[in-house]
């Protein structure tokens, strides 16, 4: 078998590898979501790796580039996605080998640490690989009782395509506020626009204050019987923004559909003391759990409080 960097060319035998080993997902298999995935972040190119046997196929192991702004800092992260190997080939080794050899990889380009919030299945490999667990994400949930005592609908809209008119508005916005002595994804028009704009086949739906001071991106997703609204953003963009997003947030709890508003925001932010205000609930049990490892010599990155997350940041596309 054979360890190397993805090549272009290899792009119709991952996404069949990627169907066959992991199904349809919420961002379907195509090529023009692999792309944008991967090709055209706003961070750089992933760092993808394969693991070919006799001219097939049978791992892949993909590093979605990110970046963190602290103290007006840029530190450069990894986010592992898209981890898969083959049924036939599973059981040999080749995740940890592939993860091993991809750490190495991006840790010699300059890549400060990883992070993502695998699910329990997968979770005590990354441990054994030297990943630390940073708890769970700390996750909220807004009741809406009209809709689940049935006096109001709670419907859900069809989630397939982008709202057209969300590029369009989030290229306009200024850039969100920062919290200098957090890890922050810096919130740019770009990042906004890539992340809620041309995900295909992803809905996002964006609510914006008169004067431009806040902002919500959210998406709706069925749980059974339930609709969930989740906040993926909560963006106070500038002075008076606090006041605006209280108003935004009353706004969407009148107007969406959803059984339940959902949100993660970090604690001691401004933007969960807010939420809490609007009436949501902390679900200290609920939440993906965060896992993160230092790459290189005095690199790293702290638990939390020093985080500051949103569900954009931590949602499996």
């Amino acid at each position: 078998m054979n360890l190397r960097l993805y090549d272009c060319d290899d792009e119709p035998r991952v996404l069949e590898l990627l169907a066959t080993g992991l199904g349809p997902g919420r961002l379907q298999r195509t090529s023009a979501a692999w792309r944008w995935k991967h090709e055209q972040g706003p961070f750089g190119r992933s760092y993808v790796l394969v693991c070919e046997d006799d001219g097939q196929i049978v791992g892949l192991r993909a590093f979605l580039r990110w970046r963190f702004e602290r103290d007006g800092q840029h530190i450069e992260a990894v986010r592992p996605v898209d981890t898969v190997v083959h049924p036939e080939w599973r059981r040999r080794g080749l995740f940890t080998a592939m993860t091993r050899e991809l750490v190495n990889r991006v840790a010699e380009d300059g890549v400060r640490f990883a992070f993502n919030t695998p699910n329990s299945s997968s979770r005590p490999g990354y441990l054994k690989l030297g990943w630390r667990d940073a708890g769970r994400c700390p996750a909220l949930a807004k009741p809406q009782w009209r809709r689940l005592l049935g006096t109001a609908h709670g419907g859900h809209d069809d989630d397939a395509g982008a709202d057209p008119t969300v590029g369009g508005m989030l290229a306009k916005l200024p850039v969100a506020v920062a919290r200098p002595d957090r890890f922050t994804t810096p919130r740019t028009a770009a990042y906004l626009k890539w992340r809620y704009a041309d995900a295909p086949g992803i809905r996002y739906r964006l609510l914006v204050s008169a004067d431009r001071t806040a902002a919500l991106v959210t998406t709706r997703t069925r749980r059974g019987r339930w609709t969930e609204e989740r906040i993926c953003e909560s963006l106070i963009l500038g002075a008076g923004g606090d006041r605006e997003l209280l108003r935004l947030v009353a706004q969407l709890a009148h107007e969406s559909p959803a059984h339940f508003l959902t949100a993660i925001a970090s604690q001691s932010t401004l933007e969960r003391s807010l939420l809490v205000r609007s009436g949501f609930l902390p679900l200290s049990a609920v939440g993906p759990r965060l896992v993160h490892r230092g790459l290189g010599e005095g690199s790293g990155a702290p638990s939390p409080p020093p985080w500051a997350l949103s569900a954009g940041d931590l949602e499996l596309f």
